[in-house]
Parts: structure tokens; sequence; C-alpha cells
């Protein structure tokens, strides 16, 4: 099986042309007896433009994943020199554009428009966790970016971080998983979020949590039409134009190789 390996400031996939099994799929991801990454990406050409189907690192299939249509949008511009593109994926075409940004290859996606699909008493809503050693009061939002994410505004410590997560998975109102991110903002331009995936866990960057995050902030009034974000110490930049959101970023190669022991 041939493969590169991508990501995107942390967020690291692996990429093929082939479709794999889970079993494969979860073999692959394994950071100390397969390749490592948090899923695994199927590449396809229609003949007219690329898409992708991706699954996370247990297996399961993901609708979207922002880092990486960024990532497969640098290898579709190194390997036909386009720089202005669609990306088919789950959740409709994405909008890609490639530019030499103050001497670095830059990529950026129009992601579209932020949805809040609960009720509107259910927006940006108080309330409790009950955690084995303390009650957190907060607020927290659903958020349809083209897929669901729930936002939580403080960041805590990992152990009440955990806690929570734990006890949203065992929820009946998230049946099916949701992606979590837990943010505190610091400025009206600046934000710093820690992810955990559907499906992969802990994360380092999450880029489709991240448009939900800064659309969310955007809809409450916290944030201008142009903000950072700050995941594990590296910063993504989000625009609101037209109603519609643009991240731009700098996805990298990591390797080539082959895998035959599959």
């Amino acid at each position: 099986m041939q493969f590169f390996k991508m990501h995107n400031i942390g967020n690291d996939y692996i990429f093929t042309f082939e479709r794999l099994f889970k079993s494969e799929i979860i073999k692959l991801c394994d950071r100390n007896f397969g390749i490592g990454g948090d899923g695994v990406v199927y590449i396809y050409n229609n003949g007219k433009e690329y898409g992708y189907e991706i699954y996370n690192k247990d297996g399961s299939r993901a609708d979207f994943c922002g880092s990486v249509t960024l990532a497969l949008g640098l290898y579709i511009y190194k390997k036909n020199g386009n720089n202005n593109f669609q990306i088919q994926t789950d959740c409709g075409k994405k909008q890609i554009e490639v530019k030499n940004f103050n001497g670095r290859i830059r990529v950026s996606m129009t992601v579209g428009s932020v949805k809040f699909p609960l009720p509107k008493e259910n927006f940006n809503k108080k309330v409790e966790f009950d955690l084995k050693y303390k009650r957190i009061k907060t607020r927290m939002s659903v958020v349809d970016i083209g897929n669901r994410h729930l936002v939580i505004q403080g960041i805590y410590n990992e152990q009440v971080r955990s806690e929570i997560v734990t006890l949203i998975e065992n929820s009946s109102e998230f049946n099916g998983g949701i992606n979590i991110e837990f943010v505190a903002r610091q400025s009206s331009s600046l934000a710093r979020v820690i992810v955990y995936e559907r499906g992969s866990g802990k994360t380092l960057c999450c880029t489709s949590g991240g448009c939900a995050v800064f659309g969310l902030l955007y809809n409450l009034g916290h944030f201008t039409n142009s903000a950072e974000l700050i995941f594990d110490g590296v910063k993504l930049a989000f625009e609101m134009v037209k109603g519609k959101i643009t991240v731009h970023s700098y996805p990298q190669f990591v390797f080539f190789g082959n895998r035959c022991d599959l």
C-alpha cells in the first residue's frame, strides 16, 4: 500500500488511494505499531475534481475534516499547479485557494456558514456538570459546520476535561458521539482551544472545530470578523466574509512510504 502522511499544525493523517478495512485503519493509526495518525483518508478523483472519505483512528467514518481538506489542497497544488479549485467532501464542495504568502505556501479554505441546530433556548445554554470532586457551571453550544461540534466555555484542567468528555460521550443526548472543544477567549481576536475529536480522542488541532468556535464567538459578539485560535501553542487564522468562514493555514507533508505487512 502506497501512502503519504500530512499534518495541519499537528493534526496528522495518512492519505492513500486504496480502500482499507476497519482493522487495517486501526492498525495504521497506532503510533507504536503502525504509521501513526489521527485518521486515514481515502482519496478519489472523479475526473473533474478530487474528493475524499475520512476515517477516524477507531475506524469510524467522519463526515468532514478541515485539516484534511487543507492538506489535500496542498497535495493537489503540488501535483497539478492549480491554485484555485474545489474539493468534494461528504458535506459538499469546499473552495480552496493556494498562495505564496511571505515565502510560505498558504492554503485557504472557504468552509461556509455556521449553523446552530438546537432550539434557540439551547444556544449558549447554561449547564452544570456533576464531577467526581466538584461541580462545574459553564455554557455550551452545539455548532454545525458540516460536522457537529459541542463548544464548552472554559479550559479547565485535564482531569476535569476528561470527566466532562466521558459524561458527554455516555449521554443519550449525543448518541453517536460529537466533537468537543473547550475554549477560553482572551480578546476580541484571540482564544485558546483544546480539542477532543469523536473517534480519535484528544488531538493537537481540529480545523473544523476551530471554525465552530470562531463562528460561535462571532455570533455571540465576542469576536470581530477576523481572529486567531491557539491550539497547543500553534495558531490558526479565521475570517468571516459575507457570512462564510474562511480559514488560513500552512499544512505540511511528513513523508511518503509503502506499507506491505497489513
